[in-house]
């Protein structure tokens, strides 16, 4: 009798540990999809021959650092931004030069963002800027940049500076467009 009441008990302590493993799982499925929506811009939409697209999702640094980019660009370049949200309609032939933004949840890239930099028929044109708290390798066919910069001996990390990064960026696009 008291053997089957432990079992029973240690019955109920496996699916609750089961159940709560399922949970947690479903969460970090959830964080490796989850995107901020970001309504976008249009700058110089009157502008010659040259057009760039920044592509990011809704956080402070992202569309502070979209904006820098865009205004050091001049107005001779057309700039649209999207949020990543709209991803999939992006065709990079489009543009001289693409810039996805693109956040790290677990020590993975955003899913929609790696699926669609992986699928790209030409990737020369597009740099991937990854946003994260810390240090990852992820293997894509485009120029890749980290926001994430740790300093020898750390752990943790603190965000490129807007400047910083701009400029970083900016070069590469300079190379794209002319």
């Amino acid at each position: 009798m008291l053997l089957k009441k432990g079992i029973k008990i240690l019955l109920i302590v496996i699916a609750v540990i089961v159940a709560l493993a399922l949970a947690g799982l479903a969460m970090v499925a959830s964080a490796l999809g989850k995107v901020n929506e970001y309504e976008g811009f249009v700058q110089n939409p009157e502008a010659g021959n040259k057009a760039v697209a920044i592509i990011l999702d809704g956080s402070e640094y992202k569309i502070e650092l979209a904006e820098t980019i865009a205004g050091r660009l001049g107005t001779d370049v057309r700039v649209e931004a999207y949020g990543l949200q709209n991803l999939r309609k992006i065709d990079n032939e489009d543009y001289d030069a693409v810039v996805v933004m693109a956040p790290v949840y677990v020590g993975r890239l955003q899913t929609g963002a790696f699926r669609w930099v992986n699928r790209l028929k030409n990737p020369d044109n597009t740099i991937l800027v990854i946003t994260s708290a810390g240090n990852t390798d992820c293997d894509v066919p485009v120029d890749t940049f980290t926001t994430a910069t740790l300093h020898e001996y750390e752990v943790t990390s603190e965000p490129v500076e807007i400047n910083e990064m701009t400029t970083r960026i900016l070069t590469k696009i300079t190379d794209m467009i002319n």
